[in-house]
């Protein structure tokens, strides 16, 4: 009873809204829902909070920084596995929620390889420090296998990341391969160690990658965006 209830009641509301349209197109099949009663109105992220700054890169050792839940679903052993094709030292970063064992696991991994990178867990952070670790990173990785609209990206992009991102279909909404980002296809280490190596290899493409990913946030994923297409809705 309950779940035929889980299955009617979306049929009942006025309207379904959807924060990707990867997610309305997956409520639509589930649901059976009528289109015309269903919206997309995309995460919108503060760019007061998350500001843009301009990166001063590393020319030693380079930062790799993914926030989200640290698990696998997210694409880790992915990009700790294409650091055996990296050439250059690299310190990948990982922000939010994870098991010990697991990040124990890809972190002796990581260190197998023998190629003088390394793994640091930071834990979960607040908007605060998540805004720090943005701002110190030189490229955000976010390779995960499937997304709803990834808030994390998104904020990474505000503050001028250059991403590489697996070529999800939520992430084909948001980024532009060689424009505002990098990416890859999803479950493949050696396509992500060579976006990797590009971008530490051109620092014309990161720059560019990072303006432009912050202007895409600006443009089509702001706060007051989409604060103005929820009045829009209710109007």
């Amino acid at each position: 009873k309950a779940l035929a209830s889980i299955y009617s009641f979306p049929r009942k509301v006025k309207g379904v809204v959807s924060n990707s349209l990867t997610v309305q197109s997956a409520s639509i099949s589930a649901y059976r829902l009528n289109k015309d009663k269903c919206h997309v109105i995309h995460r919108g992220i503060d760019t007061s909070i998350f500001q843009f700054k301009k990166k001063r890169y590393q020319t030693d050792r380079f930062n790799v920084t993914f926030a989200g839940r640290v698990h696998e679903p997210k694409g880790l052993d992915d990009l700790v596995s294409a650091l055996a094709f990296v050439p250059y030292p690299v310190t990948v970063t990982l922000c939010g929620n994870g098991e010990p064992v697991y990040i124990a696991a890809i972190l002796e991994k990581l260190r197998s390889f023998n190629l003088g990178h390394d793994l640091i867990y930071a834990g979960p952070q607040s908007p605060s420090e998540l805004l720090r670790y943005f701002h110190d990173c030189d490229i955000f990785a976010f390779p995960s296998h499937s997304e709803g609209m990834p808030k994390a990206l998104l904020e990474a992009m505000c503050c001028g990341c250059p991403v590489v991102c697996s070529d999800i279909l939520p992430h084909k909404e948001v980024v532009q391969d060689g424009k505002n980002g990098l990416m890859v296809p999803v479950k493949s280490p050696k396509d992500l160690a060579n976006a990797i190596i590009r971008y530490i290899e051109n620092p014309t493409l990161r720059e560019l990658c990072g303006r432009n990913a912050r202007q895409t946030i600006e443009d089509r994923f702001s706060k007051q965006r989409e604060l103005d297409s929820w009045l829009q809705l209710l109007r």
